[in-house]
């Protein structure tokens, strides 16, 4: 996929399910949280099943970590794309008050 690709799914002008689930998922550490994107749902590993989450760095989200993880280890962000973006290129800076979550998912820790 091209690089001119990629940069509308991450904007949305591309209507891919692609980054359109933001989550907080336990990165790097145990005890630390990162925002990232849900890219891919329903990846087999050794069978189980897995859903690839992109965690972008700051401040170029062009840039980041790639990881499979269950469903149950994360919690999905109730925040748009636009908004995860501009906290991670914003480095934080234009984080919201409060990062609220799903209402069928688990409260943040």
């Amino acid at each position: 996929m091209p690089l001119k690709d990629i940069i509308k799914s991450i904007s949305g002008e591309n209507k891919s399910k692609s980054f359109q689930k933001i989550v907080f998922v336990e990165f790097p550490l145990q005890g630390t949280h990162s925002i990232g994107f849900v890219t891919n749902e329903g990846i087999m590993v050794n069978g189980i099943a897995k859903e690839a989450v992109f965690i972008p760095t700051t401040p170029n989200p062009t840039n980041g970590f790639l990881i499979y993880v269950d469903t149950s280890s994360y919690t999905e962000l109730d925040i748009s794309v636009n908004v995860a973006l501009r906290t991670i290129v914003s480095l934080g800076t234009m984080s919201p008050e409060i990062l609220g979550t799903k209402t069928n998912q688990n409260k943040l820790e």
